[in-house]
């Protein structure tokens, strides 16, 4: 069995340097993707969507306990549930647990990536990111 690492603390403006990377991933894919056709290889557009949303889960667990996810990305579902208190939407759960995994097919796989798949995930991007920017906003008082 290999050890996972723990989650890393972080100083507070991590979060913040995390969401605004997200942001960045996020716009960055639209624009890919606006400029990409049906039929092209849409990994690069992907890889950028499950950046993203490893980036949004950074600045919200940064937020929340200051720590953030190490090279597990899947460890991240769980820090994520224990910052929330259970309070984990399954849905959103579901979301980051599609893009994790379009991550591994893009960046790892062989296969040039669909451009169907890749507009599949930028909306379920966009509807995580909506949620994890409602979750920032309804903590603005959070104190580590």
């Amino acid at each position: 069995m290999t050890r996972k690492p723990p989650p890393k603390a972080v100083p507070a403006e991590h979060g913040s340097g995390r969401l605004h990377n997200a942001r960045a991933f996020l716009a960055d894919a639209r624009s890919l993707l606006q400029a990409k056709r049906s039929g092209t290889n849409a990994n690069p557009a992907l890889s950028l969507i499950a950046l993203a949303a490893v980036a949004y889960t950074d600045a919200l667990t940064a937020r929340l306990a200051g720590k953030v996810n190490q090279k597990d990305h899947l460890a991240a579902i769980k820090l994520l549930k224990e910052c929330l208190s259970g309070g984990f939407d399954a849905s959103m759960e579901r979301r980051l647990r599609r893009l994790i995994d379009v991550k591994h097919v893009a960046e790892y796989g062989a296969r040039p990536g669909r451009f169907e798949d890749a507009e599949e995930a930028l909306k379920d991007l966009e509807s995580y990111a909506k949620w994890i920017e409602s979750e920032l906003g309804s903590r603005q008082d959070v104190l580590r």
